[in-house]
């Protein structure tokens, strides 16, 4: 996950915002926390990576917002 996701993760996290981080696999730890989920993807680009980000996205309640 880079630097400025963490970050703004993080942040939001704070404010008691549900925040679902969806990225490919890194060795970086990133704890979760109770408002903070890590889901991460098998690779950057694939289709595999793709079929998994839609069942990720069809999980998360709405309303939502989406920053990429």
């Amino acid at each position: 996950m880079a630097d400025y996701t963490a970050l703004l993760a993080a942040s939001l996290d704070r404010s008691q915002e549900e925040v679902h981080v969806i990225a490919p696999f890194t060795d970086a730890a990133f704890p979760e926390s109770g408002n903070l989920h890590i889901h991460p993807l098998p690779d950057k680009y694939s289709l595999s990576s793709v079929l998994k980000l839609n069942q990720i996205l069809a999980r998360v309640p709405h309303p939502r917002r989406l920053f990429v």
